[in-house]
């Protein structure tokens, strides 16, 4: 096969092949473009099965792509790709095109400027320009390498749908809908380099698929105009850093920012409990954004802003040790709770990774009533096994100091990790 070598200044089309009834330059063979070489096509691409395109240099694609073959780069010095139509374009295809600098700026006035239905692999860094990706639900994805970075996201210019994102290195994902950005972040530390996290962003009341009525006691107001949803794209449950952000001018409701009664602090919808949760967080109203620890799983993590009572009667006073080492040393052998016998009518349950309960007990730590590590027999799980190593969560709910005919239960819930060997 005797490669196509480009290596000097084309404007308008290369016509490998063309039909002229599509209006499509068609690769069928190997196209490579070289280092401090422009290449610029204006109408669509299609790169055949058994073709490839090297891109090392900077490349213009004014209308579709249709990747059925190999499409990557050897060069990550020089190696850049433009999306500058004027009208919508659409990533499309069988192959996954491996990009190292990837350059958004198509005017088009649809609301879906670059239409991605097929994988996009970012190694560089991704420009935010003009316009607007949308990742199409089950076919489309963006995914960002380790050291892969962005910029220039902003109203204008972002990813409506899914961004995933490889590694343990913080990064904000650049998404947003309905014409807003509206970021979040994972910090670094908690992931391993091999984790691979996709989060969304929708501009959507959350009581139409998770109803905020439905809440623990200690959460005052849930946000009802926006939410995140993140997905764990492996299938053991991680902790990681979450950070939201607020914006009371565009999308975030005004009355949830009260820091003067109120704390704002970050709540997951728990289907198992079908009901919002807290999950705590760290406030700062410098950078209007709140970040918590979270553990999230291959499932839709749906996370959003609220407000939550402050000084919840005996809350402060309770303690969860969330290790535990069933090992018989005498250290951390069971679900230590500091005070956990001053909360009136108290239970705890603990729930493995797929949501089946595996202890439950009233008013915990009592009459040895404590959880070992040990099954009681619920779903598939025999009675008396001892557990499998690994992440479980716990519901601890109780009465306040008011309230002590269960009208005003307050739940609380987080992870564990046990170790039985």
């Amino acid at each position: 096969m005797k490669p196509y070598k480009i290596s000097a200044f084309i404007i308008l089309c290369l016509h490998l092949y063309t039909n002229q009834l599509l209006a499509q330059t068609v690769n069928t063979g190997l196209l490579h473009v070289e280092s401090d070489t422009e290449f610029s096509l204006l109408d669509d691409f299609g790169n055949t099965t058994d073709a490839m395109f090297v891109n090392n240099g900077t490349t213009y694609f004014h209308a579709d792509l249709i990747n059925d073959g190999d499409f990557d780069f050897t060069d990550p010095a020089t190696a850049t790709m433009h999306l500058v139509g004027a009208a919508q374009q659409t990533i499309n295809g069988n192959g996954t095109s491996f990009l190292n600098n990837l350059i958004v700026d198509n005017h088009s006035v649809a609301s879906e400027a670059i239409n991605l239905m097929k994988t996009i692999s970012i190694t560089g860094a991704m420009f935010f320009e003009q316009g607007i990706v949308s990742v199409q639900e089950g076919s489309g994805l963006l995914l960002f390498q380790q050291d892969a970075t962005h910029a220039g996201a902003s109203d204008t210019s972002h990813v409506d749908g899914y961004v995933n994102k490889l590694g343990h290195t913080t990064f904000e994902y650049p998404i947003g809908n309905s014409g807003y950005h509206r970021h979040a972040s994972k910090g670094s530390g908690i992931a391993d380099e091999e984790d691979d996290f996709s989060v969304r962003y929708t501009f959507q009341n959350p009581n139409d698929l998770y109803p905020i009525a439905e809440k623990a006691t200690t959460i005052d107001r849930i946000n009802d105009q926006e939410y995140w949803t993140v997905r764990n794209n492996s299938e053991e449950n991680t902790e990681i850093e979450l950070t939201l952000s607020w914006d009371t001018l565009k999308t975030t409701p005004a009355t949830l920012i009260n820091e003067a009664v109120l704390e704002l602090s970050i709540v997951r919808f728990d289907p198992v409990l079908n009901q919002w949760v807290d999950e705590g967080g760290t406030v700062n109203f410098e950078n209007h954004t709140v970040t918590a620890t979270v553990a999230v799983n291959h499932l839709e993590n749906v996370f959003t802003l609220a407000t939550v009572l402050s000084n919840t009667n005996n809350a402060d006073l309770v303690n969860v040790y969330n290790g535990i080492s069933a090992n018989a040393d005498g250290v951390n052998d069971y679900l230590i709770i500091e005070n956990v016998q001053s909360l009136p009518n108290n239970r705890v349950a603990v729930y493995n990774r797929l949501g089946v309960k595996v202890f439950e007990t009233d008013n915990y730590d009592t009459t040895g009533n404590i959880f070992t590590g040990i099954s009681e027999g619920r779903g598939t799980i025999s009675a008396d096994d001892k557990l499998p190593n690994g992440t479980y969560f716990y519901v601890l709910s109780y009465d306040t100091a008011s309230n002590t005919d269960g009208t005003g239960r307050i739940r609380q819930t987080g992870y564990l990790y046990l170790l039985t060997e």
